[in-house]
Order: C-alpha cells, then structure tokens, then sequence
C-alpha cells in the first residue's frame, strides 16, 4: 500500500486491487488495468488532465473520504500542483505493489524517483524548445511584413 498528503496535510492510502480496477473503471471509464500495461496510455492519464487523474484519485479513497465526511469538491481543492505530485509517486508505488511480484515491485518502486526526474527533464527539455522556437520566430524579421507595406513612391495622390 502507498501514501500521500494532500494539502490539506490529509493522508490518503492507495491500494489497487481487481476490485478497485472495476471500481475506476465503473466511475470514470477509464480501463487502468489496459492502462497499466502501455506506458504511454498510463502516462497520458495521469498528466494530460489533472481532473481525469482526480476522478481515478477520488474512486481509490472514496471510502476513506466518506468515513471523514469528506466530499468530491472538498478532496479536489486540496489536490495542488505539490499534492497531485505526491499522489502521482505514491499511484505509481501502488501500481507496481500491484502488477509486480514483490521482490520485484520493491525494484520497481525505488527506480519511481528517477522516473519522475526523467520526465521532469524531458517537459524542461520540451520547454525550452519551444520558447527557443518561439524567440527565434519573433527576433526573425517576417519578409511578409516589408511587403505589406506599400513604399512611399507608389502611393497614388489625389
């Protein structure tokens, strides 16, 4: 089992089991098992949209937030930037507890911090192509732009 606090400093466990794949799957549509086994679909869903992430989050603490009195709105709220990362380490741990036999998810689980920094690295790395990209674009003189505009002498008088 994992854990996180959100920002509210509430601890959460995530613990995947069939039953709470068939949960996700019932609430939000989203086959994690399928997800589970392509990378990519399982990274798309957890970073593409944050309120997707949320509603799997939601369906696997459901029980633990209604036990605290705890609805859907006021477990987003204290889903911040800080606490969506936390939560994503500790959905990441309990995915490989899960698909792993356990010699192998304890290996797996300590390689999720080089992971994260990996594709921290990678979005920089994206980041800077893009602004690099974009100044290049605006300190480029447009060659449309000079000819746009009609020069002084061929400007008809009345």
């Amino acid at each position: 089992m994992s854990r996180f606090k959100d920002a509210a400093g509430r601890e959460w466990d995530l613990r995947l089991t069939t039953s709470m794949l068939r949960k996700v799957r019932e609430r939000t549509g989203v086959a994690l098992g399928e997800a589970i086994a392509d990378e990519r679909k399982l990274a798309e869903m957890m970073f593409a949209d944050p309120v997707s992430f949320e509603g799997i989050l939601w369906a696997l603490v459901e029980e633990q937030a209604r036990a605290q009195s705890i609805d859907l709105d006021n477990f987003g709220s204290a889903l911040d930037g800080p606490a969506i990362e936390r939560a994503t380490t500790a959905f990441l741990e309990s995915i490989c507890f899960f698909s792993r036999r356990q010699m192998v998810a304890e290996a797996a689980v300590k390689r999720i911090p080089g992971l994260m920094g990996a594709m921290d690295r990678a979005t920089i790395e994206a980041m800077d192509r893009l602004a690099n990209e974009a100044e290049r674009k605006l300190s480029t003189p447009s060659a449309s732009a000079g000819d746009s505009l009609a020069s002084p002498g061929s400007t008809p008088t009345r």
